[in-house]
């Protein structure tokens, strides 16, 4: 036993000292952050707890850590997530879920070329959700928005279905170049230019306002929109930035099985109040009355007023109640490296007014797939977009009159027809038959537009990320309008006929470095990249008069008139160059500096001055978050900020800089007078 006893000493040393070893070995801890739908989480945070090691998760939300203690704590964080602590306990595979954050200061929003916490932002950006839209039958993006953010005015420049809208934020910016603020959808910035512009058409009175380009991208397929209002947000988009900038994301499929989705609704539009006009019975005492204290007879006799009865309504007649639906029909899904979303969409909704309504079809496909530290993904939309087009008239009068004006101005004591049946035509009033206008003058407009952008990301280093942006947006249009012998018009002229086709395109090309680092409490973004765009418009008209038959309307315009037939075509080009940079800085989330700096290099400047520098620079102070300001619970969030910036406005128009001839009006040329041909 005596012999026994160092040996057992000696064995429970050695054990002591195996296990002092094993105490200070460092164990190699992996895992994966998700949300609840195990979607990863990138860039999340995984940090030993009361320690300065850390790292943060990949593309795929994976991580790896060092530990000293199986039974260590990890502190998980994430910016829109409750943070979590994560007892490891032997474990060497972790999979962590976090939970969503109610609070709106950390959720992420969009802003120029990337994210930011909301509380992070230091220009004014006002931002929307599906939440916040507005509900019902929104045939476009900007109705969805209307009244929803403050200092943006949105009106319709026009009652038609489909019709122009107009959108100031924060006021008007120019009196002589365009006022309308910069969309852009998934990165892609648009021409939000309607390809056929406001052109009636010969022989089309008090002729439609512009569609609005907006109608093809299908509402349901908004996520959210962001509104950069001030010099400071905006200046990063340079040129375009003066009329602020509207950022528009789609949905994006989640990490789940296949979701599938069909909404539908059906209503009904009519006139809330028609306008008090005289009856016919008033109308007849008013011109009796008139012409008696002028010394004559009267107008209308006793066997007149007999004749005419109740006379007609035209309000009535041109008014109608309008049925409207709407059909969504969507797709999403993935798992953790891919996720998809699919849409379809039919909405057809007639006007008020007859013979006037909006059809559209619109397909949209947004994919994404991660891959290690590569991110790829695309964004597609197409639609289609047939417009019935009345002359509302404006306020056109007399033989300008359109539909509304004239339903209003025309006698109550005639009939829209005639004893053969036909719309009647009447020369003693300068103005045609409202009818006449509604079902004689044939308009329709066929608009298809596809638009997208493919995108490759990749992660060089953790925080640097290289980014490649692809981008296209191609817009054609058709305009046909007929005016029939069933007017005064068209019967002097034997018909008359216009064709108008337009095509607005652009392609985009653009690359941006993307450096985060945080160092304890400081935090530091730097953004840089280089961006090229062309743009390219193309029309063409075509107009004649004097043809055989009303049968064929414009699809027959040579067998009218060989000699008043009308012809034109026209093709422009402009170019956008330019340079962008952005350094963010924040300290304790509290004190935070945003600085950018564009160079935009565009066809439309002047030769001595074709680029532009755009700088901004904007602070902010989180005072909610001092703890003086703790204890005051009647606050919830209370921040300080203050900006500089500067934009510009390149919607001048291509080639004011320079002289150049034009196609119509006079001119001398080498000492000879020259006649230029009229435009159509």
């Amino acid at each position: 036993m005596k012999k026994l006893t160092p040996i057992l000493i000696a064995v429970f040393i050695l054990i002591s000292f195996i296990q002092h070893l094993a105490a200070q070995q460092s164990f190699q801890v992996r895992g994966k952050v998700t949300d609840l739908e195990g979607g990863p989480i990138t860039g999340a945070t995984v940090q030993l707890k009361n320690a300065n090691t850390g790292t943060s998760t990949d593309s795929s939300g994976n991580f790896t850590i060092t530990v000293p203690d199986p039974n260590a704590t990890l502190l998980v964080s994430s910016v829109s997530f409750v943070s979590q602590e994560i007892n490891i306990r032997n474990r060497l595979n972790l999979t962590i879920r976090l939970t969503a954050s109610s609070n709106t200061e950390d959720e992420v929003v969009v802003v120029g070329y990337g994210t930011q916490r909301k509380k992070d932002i230091t220009g004014a950006v006002t931002s929307l959700s599906a939440e916040d839209f507005n509900k019902g039958a929104n045939v476009s993006v900007t109705q969805m928005i209307a009244g929803r953010a403050a200092g943006v005015n949105i009106t319709q420049t026009s009652s038609e279905p489909g019709g122009g809208l107009s959108v100031r934020i924060r006021g008007a910016s120019s009196v002589n170049a365009g006022n309308d603020p910069l969309y852009v959808i998934d990165g892609l910035p648009v021409d939000n230019g309607s390809a056929i512009d406001g052109a009636a058409g010969r022989g089309f009175p008090a002729g439609s306002q512009a569609r609005n380009p907006l109608n093809s991208l299908n509402p349901n397929d908004i996520e959210s929109v962001e509104v950069l209002k001030d010099a400071s947000a905006a200046a990063i988009y340079g040129s375009r930035g003066a009329n602020g900038v509207v950022l528009i994301t789609t949905k994006k499929g989640k990490a789940g099985r296949l979701n599938i989705n069909y909404d539908a609704y059906y209503g009904s539009q009519q006139v809330a109040n028609k306008l008090d006009i005289l009856t016919t019975a008033e109308y007849i005492q008013s011109q009796n009355e008139l012409s008696v204290a002028r010394g004559g007879t009267t107008v209308f006799s006793p066997a007149d007023i007999a004749a005419i009865g109740s006379g007609t309504n035209w309000q009535s007649l041109i008014f109608r109640d309008a049925p409207m639906h709407n059909h969504n029909l969507s797709f999403s899904g993935g798992n953790t490296n891919t996720k998809y979303y699919a849409s379809l969409n039919l909405f057809d909704q007639q006007g008020v007014v007859v013979s006037s309504g909006i059809k559209r079809y619109t397909g949209r496909v947004n994919l994404e797939h991660r891959a290690n530290n590569f991110r790829f993904g695309f964004n597609l939309s197409s639609s289609l977009i047939n417009d019935d087009l009345v002359a509302f008239g404006g306020s056109g009068f007399n033989a300008g009159a359109g539909i509304i004006n004239s339903a209003i101005q025309f006698f109550p004591t005639v009939s829209p027809f005639d004893s053969a049946g036909n719309y009647a035509r009447y020369y003693n009033i300068d103005m045609e038959n409202p009818l006449a206008v509604a079902y004689g003058v044939d308009g329709k407009q066929a608009t298809s537009r596809t638009f997208g952008n493919v995108f490759g990301e990749y992660t060089i280093i953790p925080g640097l990320k290289a980014k490649i942006n692809l981008g296209s947006d191609y817009m054609n249009a058709r305009r046909d309008v007929y005016n029939s012998t069933a007017t005064k018009a068209g019967f002097a002229n034997g018909g008359i006929a216009s064709v108008f086709n337009g095509t607005n395109s652009n392609y985009l090309v653009e690359g941006t470095l993307d450096y985060t680092k945080k160092l304890g409490d400081h935090r530091l973004g730097i953004l840089g990249g280089y961006t090229y765009q062309y743009f390219l418009r193309e029309s063409f008209s075509a107009g004649n008069v004097g043809f055989p038959s009303d049968l064929n309307g414009t699809n027959s315009i040579g067998s009218g008139s060989t000699s008043l037939a009308t012809v034109g075509s026209n093709k422009s080009t402009n170019k956008l160059q330019s340079y962008l940079g952005r350094i963010n800085y924040d300290y304790k989330s509290k004190y935070i500096l945003t600085a950018t700096l564009r160079a935009d290099g565009s066809s439309r400047f002047g030769i001595n001055n074709k680029y532009g520098y755009f700088p901004s620079f904007s602070a902010a102070w989180q005072i909610g978050s001092e703890s003086f300001m703790q204890k005051i619970n009647q606050v919830s969030s209370l921040k300080l900020r203050a900006g500089y910036g500067l934009t510009g406005n390149q919607d001048i128009g291509n080639l004011n800089s320079v002289a150049t001839f034009n196609s119509s009006g006079g001119g001398n040329l080498g000492g000879t007078a020259q006649i230029g041909q009229p435009a159509c």
